[in-house]
């Protein structure tokens, strides 16, 4: 289970559905350092608080890009065969970005008698 997508999977097609609470928590970082910034607070611009959110927001966008990677090559794959289904919203929490990708039909088996 990964804290940015579920990923549900049936017979004939895959379900994604992206979790959108990490784009908050960005957002949140970014004015947590520019927001003091813009008042004109020096000290605080340069204080290891901002250092570290600045890191956290790095590490939280890497973590992001890790866990999506499998999922991104299965989507790119998938759009190359043109099965892919998007609809929702990355930002929407009611109607979250769902990617359905419709597996391919299995061949039927030649019978070799």
């Amino acid at each position: 289970m990964s804290l940015f997508f579920e990923r549900q999977e049936t017979d004939t097609h895959v379900v994604i559905r992206y979790k959108p609470w990490w784009i908050y928590i960005v957002l949140l970082l970014l004015a947590a350092m520019w927001l003091p910034s813009l008042v004109g607070d020096e000290a605080y611009t340069r204080s290891p608080l901002t250092t570290g959110i600045f890191w956290l927001l790095i590490a939280l966008i890497a973590w992001r890009f890790v866990e999506t990677r499998g999922i991104r090559k299965e989507m790119f794959a998938a759009m190359k065969m043109r099965a892919v289904e998007m609809n929702g919203s990355h930002f929407n929490i009611k109607n979250p970005l769902t990617v359905r990708i419709t597996k391919p039909a299995p061949a039927d088996e030649p019978d070799n008698s």
